[in-house]
């Protein structure tokens, strides 16, 4: 078969440029950064942290150049952001590409539109300005500004699989034989109607245990998703002591030729919480003992390398513990890669909530807004976060649970019924986008459990 050379991801984490303040137009090529620093990814407005009260709020701007080969023209190019905090412009050439708000989940920009053959000007206005509209809005711990999380490059053919774009469940689960559900968004964005073929395979340690494909026609400027169920005899059960990953290998063909491949790490358990004996993996009782694990380190802030969240899991793996409760926002998509691979449960937990004198205009402000122009936006905010934690994390085998909020109940009293029906609202969203997993309430536990609506959801 013809192979095209097919997605292809760079990491920009080097040889950036950073300055404090608001600076516009270093959108130019032309604008003089002689005087800015030079700095690498991840990068956080509060470095060096030593872990004071105080932290800088404000603008922070990053320049870097990036290097289009010519063979890149025609394809689709977009920039990946693991984390940015908290309001982002990107700017390339010169131009707008994209927005994005929130601080603690991944985002795409598409820069096809703007991106040339050879240098490219990056430049990315950020800021951590206190937000009405936009969660947090209060917390016990600081909110630096920064690039703090990985940023690449992906290059991709117009007709590929969907960021984030597979979904991998197992509806039923047994030491005999497993049913893998496997859902592949694949994208078209070329003028024309395509003839798609979808190959999957299913590999364990580099040996193939299931093979199918699937022929469907995809419109013009659409996407579609494919979905099939297989079964595995004798699985190889995904356990805190035996943590076993398997991969899937996705291959979009346009006729003969290769247009993409992606791959998916996965593992196949079976859980459940019971009110009256507690909880039960892979059809046997186990006792969860964990730790809350926040995402930043001494000196560094929460611009965090791989190698200090490999430790981290490891720290709480090596005292005994099977569990984290990522506290208390989402956490960067390695965490959970290094939860799956050294067997510790985790939970993927949403920012809503936390303490504080619930003073308006800073980061100790009510949980939920107490002004009606900024609660829908706000609710909307909530909203989009869930679903970009649950697309971008849900294939992790170590998590069991999405968190809703941690301490919703640190809102003003006028507005505490409206931060209940969010909550409620999230937790019908997060079974929407993630049957398979519970939702949880985090910090109902000051005398209004029941009225949280709180039933082993």
């Amino acid at each position: 078969m013809k192979n095209r050379t097919v997605r292809f991801i760079q990491l920009q984490n080097n040889n950036w440029k950073f300055m404090h303040g608001d600076f516009p137009d270093a959108k130019d090529f032309c604008y003089e950064d002689s005087t800015w620093y030079d700095i690498g990814i991840p990068h956080s407005f509060g470095i060096p942290y030593f872990q004071e009260n105080e932290f800088y709020v404000g603008y922070g701007c990053y320049r870097k150049i990036v290097y289009v080969e010519e063979a890149w023209i025609g394809k689709k190019l977009s920039l990946e952001f693991q984390g940015a905090f908290q309001d982002a412009e990107v700017y390339v050439n010169g131009q707008l590409a994209g927005v994005h708000k929130g601080g603690y989940t991944a985002f795409e920009i598409d820069i096809t539109p703007f991106a040339v053959a050879g240098e490219n000007l990056l430049f990315v206005r950020l800021n951590n300005n206190w937000n009405p509209r936009l969660a947090p809005r209060a917390g016990e711990h600081v909110f630096n500004g920064g690039i703090y999380r990985d940023v690449s490059l992906l290059i991709t053919e117009p007709v590929h699989i969907s960021w984030y774009g597979t979904f991998i469940t197992t509806p039923a689960v047994s030491k005999k034989e497993a049913v893998i559900d496997i859902s592949t968004e694949v994208k078209n964005e070329t003028e024309s109607e395509v003839t798609c073929r979808l190959v999957s395979i299913i590999e364990y340690k580099g040996e193939q245990i299931v093979r199918a494909s699937e022929v469907k026609q995809l419109h013009a400027k659409s996407q579609m998703v494919f979905h099939r169920s297989d079964i595995i005899q004798n699985p190889k059960l995904w356990h805190p002591d035996t943590p076993e990953l398997y991969v899937l290998k996705s291959f979009v063909y346009l006729g003969e030729e290769l247009f993409d491949s992606y791959e998916t790490i996965f593992g196949i358990r079976w859980f459940q919480f019971t009110s009256d004996k507690g909880f039960f993996l892979n059809g046997e009782h186990y006792d969860i003992n964990g730790a809350n694990v926040h995402q930043d380190h001494a000196g560094w802030s929460d611009a965090v390398t791989h190698s200090g969240i490999h430790r981290d899991v490891k720290m709480v793996k090596d005292c005994g513990m099977n569990f984290i409760r990522g506290s208390h926002y989402p956490h960067h998509t390695v965490f959970a890669e290094e939860c799956d691979k050294q067997g510790i449960y985790s939970v993927g937990k949403l920012f809503l909530g936390d303490r504080g004198p619930k003073e308006e205009g800073y980061w100790t402000s009510s949980g939920y807004p107490i002004k009606e122009e900024d609660q829908l936006e706000f609710e909307e905010s909530c909203i989009r976060t869930l679903k970009d934690m649950i697309r971008t994390n849900r294939n992790h085998p170590s998590i069991i649970v999405w968190s809703m909020c941690n301490e919703p109940f640190f809102s003003t009293a006028e507005v505490m019924d409206k931060a209940k029906n969010l909550v409620k609202r999230l937790v019908m969203v997060s079974h929407e986008e993630d049957p398979t997993r519970p939702a949880a309430v985090g910090g109902a536990q000051r005398g209004v459990l029941i009225p949280w609506g709180y039933r082993g959801v």
